[in-house]
C-alpha cells in the first residue's frame, strides 16, 4: 500500500497505481464516481493531472482487509483539505473505496494538529 499511495498521490499517476494495484470490478463508494476501475482512471486522471494540485501522505496505516491513507490535499487557491481514503483489499489487491474529505480550518477548538 506504500508503493500504490507513491505512485497514485505523489508521482500521480492514476493510470499506473490502478493498473497496477486495483481490481478490474473495484467498487466505489464516492457518489462522484463509477464502480470499476477503468472507470475510476477516467474520472480521477484528469483531477491528478492537471499541475495544481498537490498530496502529503501523512501516513499509510495497514490492517488484514482494510487499509487507511491519510492525505493532506492542497488545490491553489483553495483551502486545503484533510482526506482520509479507506481501501479494502484483498492480498495486495484493492477491491472497494470509500472516502472522507474536510477542509482544514485555520482556527479550532481542539488544540489538536490534523497531522
Amino acid at each position: 500500500m506504500d508503493r500504490f499511495a507513491h505512485i497514485f498521490y505523489i508521482e500521480k499517476d492514476v493510470k499506473g497505481a490502478f493498473d497496477q494495484y486495483v481490481a478490474a470490478n473495484y467498487v466505489q463508494h464516492n457518489p462522484n464516481i463509477l464502480d470499476g476501475r477503468d472507470e475510476a482512471i477516467e474520472s480521477l486522471n484528469p483531477l491528478f493531472s492537471e499541475g495544481g494540485d498537490t498530496f502529503e501522505v501523512a501516513r499509510v496505516m495497514v490492517g488484514l482487509e482494510y487499509t487507511t491513507i491519510h492525505i493532506k490535499a492542497l488545490t491553489d487557491g483553495q483551502a486545503p483539505y484533510n482526506v482520509y481514503d479507506v481501501y479494502r483489499t484483498i492480498g495486495s489487491c484493492i477491491v472497494e473505496h470509500w472516502d472522507c474529505m474536510e477542509e482544514i480550518m485555520n482556527q479550532t477548538v481542539s488544540t489538536h494538529p490534523y497531522f
